[in-house]
């Protein structure tokens, strides 16, 4: 993985693995800022928004990288 280096990893394995029920069955250019609202409020409802702001900013790394570097996605749709 490109994140092993992280001291977080494991934590990004971790949010990622709850993010599941949100993203596991959409393609990357279906996540909309309709669906990252939707998680930035279950999220809020069970967590502190420092929390949710960190799974919000681990989605947006990885469209940016989707899209900048492995060309996965011709944009990142404001989010």
């Amino acid at each position: 993985m490109e994140t092993k280096h992280k001291a977080t990893h494991g934590d990004d394995i971790a949010k990622l693995r709850r993010l599941l029920a949100y993203l596991g069955d959409k393609q990357l250019d279906e996540i909309d800022r309709t669906l990252i609202d939707r998680i930035k409020f279950e999220r809020d409802k069970i967590a502190a928004s420092g929390t949710t702001n960190r799974y919000l900013a681990l989605i947006r790394a990885i469209l940016r990288r989707a899209c900048n570097e492995w060309e996965w996605i011709d944009r990142v749709r404001s989010l």
